[in-house]
């Protein structure tokens, strides 16, 4: 007997990547489940400049909301719990909260998650506009002002190389000791680069001036136009727990094919979770390549189903 599926496809995660997947499996009349929970980390930024359409900019949290109105005349059943996927035969089996969803097609737009600095009032500097997360998005704006870039490893060091064709006014604040590479420590040396090591005790905004202020037990407090956070993030991966035979980079990226289908056949894998370059406009442009494969593999096996 045929299995009765509830979806043609679902799609995890709520960001950019997501939403357009669900848009396209949609216009396509396709069946689908988004499980959103409203987490995605496009939300944090005060202004994306470099979206095409948007000359002059548009926030994150605006984004978001312009994606949903486009989306919400399609209808799309949307589930705000975490989901758990198991794959079964040829098909897969998803649970959340109290409620089981049979699909043909799994679309991952889990996203990444930042590593934020040990301070209670992040999400406000962010939506003030002092805490970044990508020069490529925004160093143009921040060229030959005071940055700082918060780092806990040796690898925070590429973002100061980076931030290096915008502004050479730079301060590394390391949160944690560690040995920088001879690499870095040449790096350090030819930029002139102040270090200040120790653990923050505090951040905070500076409404008359606009400056972000940073205090370290060790040193004085230090002002600058902006901080870069650069400690780190992890795939968002708690969906695929139960998976079996999903290949993954060594960082934990979702490997895909030129159709990103991972090697679990059916799943499929877009934006940030896979390993590509970490913006908006690719995870749109993962988005309509994974969901119009999907709608042609589903036409070309509709007499099986």
């Amino acid at each position: 007997m045929a299995q009765k599926f509830t979806h043609d496809c679902a799609i995890i995660g709520g960001g950019p990547g997501g939403l357009v997947s669900a848009l396209y499996l949609r216009r396509f009349k396709r069946t689908v489940v988004l499980f959103d929970n409203k987490e995605s980390r496009v939300r944090w930024i005060p202004k994306i400049r470099n979206l095409i359409g948007y000359a002059d900019g548009i926030s994150g949290q605006q984004l978001l909301n312009k994606l949903h109105r486009q989306l919400k005349p399609f209808k799309p059943d949307v589930v705000k719990e975490t989901a758990q996927i198991f794959r079964k035969k040829n098909y897969f089996e998803i649970h959340a909260g109290q409620k089981k969803y049979l699909v043909k097609k799994i679309i991952l737009a889990t996203g990444m998650k930042d590593e934020q600095p040990p301070i209670e009032n992040f999400a406000d500097l962010c939506e003030k506009g002092v805490l970044a997360y990508c020069p490529i998005c925004d160093g143009y704006e921040q060229s030959e002002r005071k940055i700082a870039v918060l780092i806990d490893c040796d690898h925070g060091f590429r973002k100061v190389k980076f931030l290096t064709n915008f502004t050479k006014n730079l301060c590394v604040i390391a949160l944690k000791k560690f040995k920088p590479s001879s690499v870095h420590v040449a790096l350090i040396k030819k930029l002139n680069c102040k270090v200040r090591w120790g653990s923050l005790s505090r951040l905070s905004y500076q409404e008359k001036s606009g400056a972000l202020v940073i205090r370290q037990k060790s040193h004085p407090p230090l002002k600058v136009d902006l901080a870069y956070v650069a400690l780190g993030s992890h795939v968002v991966g708690s969906a695929i727990k139960h998976l079996h035979g999903l290949s993954r980079t060594r960082e934990g990226y979702f490997k895909v094919n030129s159709q990103q289908e991972t090697s679990v056949p059916g799943l499929y894998a877009v934006g940030d979770c896979v390993y590509a370059l970490s913006q908006i406009s690719v995870a749109v442009g993962h988005a309509a390549i994974a969901s119009t494969n999907i709608h042609n593999v589903l036409s070309k096996n509709r007499r099986v189903h």
